[in-house]
């Protein structure tokens, strides 16, 4: 049994994809472990509490029907005879993604990596974070909420506690934010 489903998820609210130098020192899976470790870190830590103190919420850690972990933030309401205490949320998720996995037009066609004579990749290597809408219970459009969640998360990457996460985890960078609200 998994946390969430990927039929519960609505619209991509948030892409943020990531950048982590490639080191001789260390192998290129070490080093996306660490960078994408980091991404979870900030993620799983920010207080998403603090941006909305008067909307009553959860984030969880759980998992997703292919295994991989991700952040689960859900509103809350009074339960009442017709309503049940969930009123929607979002899923951050994030991955190891490198340039083969998209096409000519950003659309993930998830091929394997092609490698060169020497078995390396030619491809740049990333980490794609995602925030997606959960709809389900939901009766009144949390899009307020959503957006002051959503802003308040991008412009943490940006302040001192982000950035040292960010560092700790290779030297992660930032390399392009599209959101709703741009």
């Amino acid at each position: 049994e998994f946390d969430v489903s990927d039929d519960e998820l609505e619209e991509t609210v948030l892409r943020i994809n990531f950048s982590y130098p490639s080191s001789s020192s260390s192998s290129d899976d070490e080093k996306g472990s660490s960078a994408l470790t980091a991404v979870q870190k900030y993620t799983n830590s920010f207080p998403f509490a603090a941006v909305l103190p008067v909307q009553p919420l959860t984030y969880l850690p759980v998992n997703m029907s292919n295994g991989n972990p991700a952040l689960k933030v859900t509103f809350l309401r009074k339960k009442t005879a017709e309503k049940g205490s969930m009123d929607g949320g979002m899923l951050f998720t994030s991955r190891l993604v490198s340039e083969e996995d998209y096409d000519n037009d950003n659309n993930d066609v998830g091929n394997g990596a092609l490698l060169d004579d020497n078995n390396n990749s030619n491809y740049k290597k990333g980490i794609e974070l995602t925030a997606r809408r959960i709809t389900k219970g939901q009766t009144v459009s949390k899009i307020f909420s959503e957006k002051l969640m959503i802003l308040a998360f991008v412009k943490g990457l940006s302040e001192q506690r982000g950035k040292d996460v960010l560092v700790e985890g290779g030297n992660v960078e930032v390399d392009s934010v599209f959101h709703l609200w741009m």
